[in-house]
């Protein structure tokens, strides 16, 4: 297993993500929605999925907003 990852201790990482010692601002991606989510029809990036989510939870959703997300592996979607 490594390590050290461009001087980045991993080990000390991975115990800090499972004892949530890391704030979900400093996860988050944070991606401008280019268009209203209803718009996006053929594919859905995963900041359109977050909208989806907020709207889908009665938060309004425009074209131009900032959509911000924390990637879980093997979980469904919940929002903090």
């Amino acid at each position: 297993m490594i390590c050290n990852f461009h001087g980045i201790n991993l080990r000390a990482h991975i115990l800090l993500l499972r004892e949530r010692k890391i704030p979900l601002e400093d996860l988050a991606f944070n991606v401008m929605i280019g268009k209203p989510p209803s718009k996006y029809t053929e594919t859905t990036p995963q900041h359109v999925k977050a909208a989806q989510l907020l709207i889908s939870r009665g938060q309004e959703v425009k074209a131009g907003e900032i959509i911000s997300f924390v990637n879980i592996l093997h979980s469904k979607y919940f929002l903090f």
